[in-house]
């Protein structure tokens, strides 16, 4: 197990907690890791490296505490959620910008938040982080609805505002110690952590210059850095990249690519390109309303293919329908005789493509071409936003 557990005859001890068969324990004395908030019926969660522990307080007359104990392994996929919107509607008057969303995200994803100038993407990110409040509906941070617990929920969000919000006379260090201390960095840690926080995000040549001499590159980075303090599970960033140069947008990219490692990451954006290449993921928001939630790895796995070959239709088309790995073949437009080919569900691409290889070529079918029909999120993006202007 991680190095904080330690195994005792089959008990395994955290503080002054034992867990028994990592199902029921118990605390003979006031617990260190959840203070007061121990004397609650309530759900709480805490955490150790690699495991997420959700557990049900009972509190009892002693003080003692007893309570149920899950545990999951945080590298499974789709086991936890790290955010949870649940019916999220913000109105200002009669102008409802953010229409009843939902939507959740697991820890470790990279989502990219899409949408046109004025969609609500803003006010979504500001409702996520704690910076505003939902006009109804909730929102979970670690399984932690935010607000009822907004401080425990923002020391797990660091937030990265569309416009940095940097003390132009303090420089770079000074900014970042200030952050680490408004997030209850512990005093004696927060050297080595800038220090870290320096060098990933290539701020070190600049660390003594004042915020209000920078370029809006290293501003931006340094917006950036400041969203890293006190190590967030959950990184939102808005619009990361927007007014920067190409070269600078490259390195941006290349940290969150780095950061997504580690974290759990949210950024809006309406650079579709730039979403495709991060995520792995993109919602599209139109008029305050979820048009899509685009699973980008599946759509890339089961786009269809386009097969070119020279050869006779009537004898090539029923050999092709007759492999158990093809689940269609239509004919297309295109050189020679052209077909769309769509694999079965569960099909490994890449056999199938060796038998497709096999069969022609012991029909000897010429084959011109076979390409992938890969569908863009720019596709998806006009075809979402043009739908919903049209109802």
């Amino acid at each position: 197990m991680a190095r904080f557990f330690q195994p005792i005859n089959g008990i395994v001890t955290i503080g002054n907690i034992c867990v028994k068969n990592e199902k029921n324990f118990r605390c003979a004395a006031p617990c260190p890791i959840f203070g007061a908030s121990a004397a609650f019926n309530r759900i709480f969660c805490f955490r150790a490296p690699n495991f997420f522990y959700e557990s049900t307080l009972l509190y009892s007359k002693n003080v003692h505490i007893l309570f149920a104990m899950h545990a999951y392994s945080v590298s499974d996929p789709g086991v936890m959620d790290m955010i949870e919107a649940e019916h999220v509607s913000k109105r200002y008057g009669r102008v409802e910008a953010v229409k009843d969303l939902s939507f959740s995200m697991k820890a470790g994803e990279i989502v990219g938040l899409l949408g046109v100038n004025g969609a609500g993407k803003t006010t979504t990110l500001n409702i996520l982080t704690g910076c505003m409040p939902p006009t109804s509906g909730r929102v979970l941070i670690d399984h932690m609805d935010l607000q009822d617990n907004p401080a425990l929920c923002r020391r797990k969000i660091g937030y990265m505002p569309e416009k940095p919000p940097l003390y132009d006379e303090m420089n770079v260090e000074e900014f970042l110690r200030f952050v680490c201390r408004l997030r209850y960095v512990e005093r004696a840690s927060i050297p080595a952590h800038i220090q870290e926080i320096l060098e990933k995000c290539g701020l070190t040549q600049v660390r003594k210059r004042l915020l209000g001499q920078l370029s809006k590159g290293f501003r931006q980075r340094v917006n950036f850095a400041q969203a890293l303090c006190a190590s967030p599970e959950v990184l939102v960033l808005d619009e990361p990249t927007v007014g920067l140069d190409p070269r600078q947008v490259q390195e941006i990219r290349g940290l969150i690519r780095d950061i997504g490692k580690e974290r759990t990451i949210l950024f809006s954006s309406h650079i579709l390109s730039e979403v495709q290449q991060l995520c792995a993921r993109a919602i599209v928001i139109h008029e305050g309303c979820i048009r899509c939630d685009v699973d980008l790895t599946r759509e890339a796995r089961e786009a269809p293919w386009i097969l070119s070959f020279l050869g006779p239709r009537d004898r090539v088309l029923p050999a092709l329908r007759s492999l158990p790995c093809i689940r269609s073949v239509r004919e297309t437009p295109g050189e020679g005789v052209s077909v769309l080919l769509s694999w079965e569900a569960s099909a490994d691409t890449k056999a199938c493509r060796v038998k497709l290889f096999s069969l022609l070529s012991a029909m000897e079918v010429p084959i011109l071409s076979l390409t992938q029909q890969k569908q863009g999120l720019e596709e998806i993006f006009l075809r979402e936003t043009q739908e919903a202007e049209s109802v």
